[in-house]
């Protein structure tokens, strides 16, 4: 991850821009953060904080909160059984939705 690109990529948004921009570290669509980035949670609790600290909409995946690997099918009615451990995703995105005033503490 270069964070001089992430830098100078969020310098170059306009407030009104990222206003009516949409803000998200995984969808539906592409593999879970967690493995994107092979691994290491913290890069990925650096890409939600930068993420969902932008103004405008944030979206969050099924399962991101608690740090789900393995990517659930659209076409997948229901998810299957994953053993995961509670990470520090779930503090950071609780803290992060609660801080955006999208939850009470």
């Amino acid at each position: 991850m270069d964070v001089n690109k992430v830098k100078a990529n969020i310098d170059t948004l306009s407030l009104n821009y990222a206003s009516h921009s949409n803000h998200f570290v995984e969808n539906h669509d592409e593999p879970r953060a967690i493995s994107k980035f092979s691994g290491k949670d913290y890069i990925a609790n650096i890409a939600a904080m930068i993420s969902y600290t932008l103004p405008g909409a944030k979206f969050i995946n099924h399962g991101q909160l608690e740090g789900k690997k393995n990517k659930l099918e659209v076409h997948l009615r229901r998810s299957y059984k994953e053993n995961v451990l509670i990470f520090i995703f779930d503090y950071i995105y609780r803290d992060l939705i609660i801080l955006n005033g999208f939850m009470d503490n």
